[in-house]
């Protein structure tokens, strides 16, 4: 025996479905006007119902400008139907990932989207405590290039000094005197990229990240540590767009794939660091001539607490930590790795998440 199902009880069965589901859903029209926001959703955006429907969704939300245009895009394309990544974004004090939808097919006159959204927000505070660990963990190899980066002009100001006490000629003070203060802003500069660096990631803004500029960094944050040794690097920059990001989330994810990568070279031999645009994807690409990952761990290197370190050379988060980063602003990490000739990480963000 069949029921038949009339139109009204099937947008009954639809909003049952909805209100029920474990995520916050807003329906728009193509004005992106909200027609319809579930319990959740209500909880998280509105006082009631009224207080929702018939709003704009960025208004609802309440977004900065730049994630509102970002948004406005995002629902404007097409390319949404086929793109599964989730999204994150930022309503006052909480962290939601998001995920658009259409509602209507494609081929319809009229057609509405959907967004749902999951609150992540103690997910993002207990990464931004991990990621914390491991910039720590990092910092005990950095340590040493630190000692010696103080080391050698805090010496220099000292001779410098010694020279001035009996020096009588105005012109060799001024040099001398010069000569301090440079010594002097270089301690000062390696002792800010040091902080930054160790800074949490959640005391920071987003701003637009240039990439180019960030490897550049990273590059001299991990130079600074015993293993990087004679590693030869290599770049080739083309440009790319900047990415609206957490500065020290990117800086984080950098340093640890060029880390790990000078330690696979054990501190001789080729970093390459590209960047170029491949289609609509900002892509970044960090190869190494190394001794290559066992192919029975390439499957499983994202997984936490896989490494192919010794176990006093690291916690096997890094990876995890470094995907987990880039998933957070839309994008994809891969790997290809051949043994005894070496490993490159290829990185790729949409264009125009920002």
């Amino acid at each position: 025996m069949s029921f038949p199902v009339t139109p009204i009880m099937w947008a009954d069965l639809q909003k049952n479905i909805l209100a029920g589901f474990p995520g916050a859903i807003l329906l728009c029209n193509e004005q992106q006007v909200i027609t319809y926001a579930n319990s959740l959703a209500i909880e998280y955006f509105g006082q009631s119902h009224a207080t929702v429907k018939g709003r704009p969704l960025c208004a609802v939300l309440g977004l900065a400008p730049v994630l509102r245009r970002r948004l406005q895009r995002q629902l404007q394309s097409r390319s949404f139907l086929h793109d599964r990544r989730k999204s994150e974004v930022e309503v006052g004090p909480r962290t939601f990932r998001y995920q658009l939808f259409r509602v209507t097919p494609a081929s319809a006159i009229l057609s509405q989207s959907g967004i749902v959204l999951w609150d992540v927000t103690d997910e993002r505070h207990l990464m931004d405590r991990l990621i914390q660990a491991e910039k720590l963990t990092n910092l005990g190899t950095l340590v040493a290039g630190l000692a010696h980066e103080v080391n050698n002009p805090s010496q220099a100001i000292l001779g410098t000094a010694e020279l001035l006490l009996n020096e009588q000629d105005p012109d060799k003070i001024r040099a001398y005197a010069q000569d301090i203060i440079s010594y002097s802003k270089h301690i000062g500069k390696v002792v800010r990229d040091f902080s930054r660096y160790a800074r949490s990631p959640c005391q920071d803004e987003q701003i637009e990240v240039n990439f180019q500029d960030r490897l550049t960094d990273a590059v001299k944050m991990v130079r600074r540590g015993s293993h990087f040794g004679d590693v030869e690097v290599v770049t080739a920059f083309e440009p790319i767009p900047a990415l609206r990001a957490r500065k020290g989330e990117i800086d984080q994810l950098f340093v640890n794939l060029i880390s790990n990568a000078a330690q696979a070279m054990n501190g001789k031999g080729l970093l390459t660091l590209a960047t170029a645009m491949d289609a609509d994807q900002a892509t970044i690409h960090i190869s190494d001539s190394g001794c290559g990952i066992p192919q029975s761990l390439v499957s499983r290197i994202f997984d936490p607490f896989v490494t192919t370190k010794d176990p006093d050379r690291g916690t096997g988060l890094g990876l995890s930590i470094v995907q987990e980063i880039i998933t957070r602003y839309g994008g994809t990490i891969t790997v290809k790795s051949e043994e005894g000739k070496g490993t490159t990480f290829t990185i790729r963000f949409p264009v125009g998440q920002s």
